[in-house]
């Protein structure tokens, strides 16, 4: 309804940020995550990779070290090369229930050069929320070398564990704030990601400057329709978001009570975002992305988060009930063909 409206006017030019937009993202921000913004610290951008490519242009000096930890969201691996920066993978370590920081790893990896850390969070695509204590554990290793923090949060509003609350990484670390980037957008969860509206929140003013510096130039603007939606989104969205967690929980139940029981899958226990993580070792593919698509279901490969995961799937849930459950189908037809075994010993 909002978008038809605006195209009543007869204006599709340039244009800003409406003020309503900055009131409801920081009204929103501040029910949601008790964090306090001003205006002045929003950058509106057409994306959340434009954002982290930005950063990256924006900090340093070409030839000083990125720090990432996968297997993460490619983009945050992919960004760092094209700014002539390099890219210091530290992986991430699983224990026996969940996936973590290695600390004592990022330390040791941590140099002269060390100039920005990636950070995302929630994490896509392990789905792990995290703690305060992680958080200012990332901000002390960092508070080390001076680094810069660029938080992808994107998956912010997208907790489905309701015993788990996202804390944004400059809350955690009020000390800190001046030295963080924290990228997000109403993409993800409104499903916009067509309308290319995001935004920055960048609290030191000399950050701020050399980030919007990096954009100009190389960046489009956001486009006026994009606005339009976003502000409908936080204006009007609050109830739907609500629903749209509960729905893609019982997507997640239904998934772990469908794949949990089936021998050589083991999945990822899941607290945000609605992409599952799939660990097929066992199953012993050799393309476990390409033997599931020859199957019929569209699945990432591991290796788009890093180059030691290739025995990872990745599973977008974010759809109807049925589509997931025509998709778990053909996860099991797939896998009772290739070991001869009756579809009953899945069920």
């Amino acid at each position: 309804d909002a978008i038809r409206q605006r195209i009543e006017h007869p204006v599709f030019g340039y244009t800003k940020a409406p003020d309503d937009l900055s009131v409801q993202v920081a009204r929103h921000l501040e029910q949601e995550f008790s964090w306090k913004i001003e205006k002045e610290w929003l950058v509106w951008l057409p994306g959340v990779v434009p954002g982290l490519s930005a950063s990256c242009r924006a900090v340093g000096k070409p030839g000083d070290e990125v720090i990432a930890c996968p297997p993460v969201y490619h983009h945050i691996l992919d960004v760092v090369q094209p700014a002539e920066k390099k890219l210091v993978a530290v992986p991430l370590k699983q224990n026996a229930t969940a996936w973590e920081y290695n600390f004592p790893a990022i330390e040791r990896a941590l140099s002269a050069r060390s100039k920005l850390m990636l950070v995302c969070s929630p994490h896509n695509p392990v789905g792990k929320v995290f703690t305060r204590s992680e958080l200012e554990r990332i901000c002390e290793l960092s508070a080390s070398k001076n680094m810069v923090i660029v938080s992808d949060e994107i998956h912010c509003e997208l907790v489905l564990d309701k015993n788990k609350q996202h804390i944004p990484l400059a809350v955690a670390c009020p000390d800190y704030a001046q030295n963080v980037i924290t990228l997000m957008s109403p993409s993800k969860t409104f499903n916009l990601a067509g309308m290319n509206c995001s935004f920055a929140i960048i609290q030191n003013k000399s950050l701020r400057r050399k980030f919007v510096d990096a954009c100009e130039g190389v960046l489009p603007m956001v486009p006026v329709f994009s606005y339009t939606a976003a502000l409908a989104a936080y204006q009007h969205g609050d109830e739907w978001r609500r629903q749209l967690n509960d729905y893609l929980f019982s997507n997640y139940q239904y998934l772990e009570k469908e794949l949990r029981p089936i021998k050589g899958l083991q999945l990822t226990t899941l607290e945000a975002t609605y992409l599952a993580w799939i660990n097929t070792e066992k199953l012993g593919l050799s393309d476990p992305q390409k033997f599931f698509e020859d199957a019929g279901i569209g699945l990432s490969s591991g290796n788009e988060f890093g180059s030691d995961w290739s025995h990872y799937v990745r599973l977008n849930f974010a759809c109807p009930r049925s589509m997931l459950e025509q998709g778990v189908l053909r996860i099991k037809q797939a896998l009772n063909q290739r070991q001869g075994t009756s579809r009953a010993s899945f069920n």
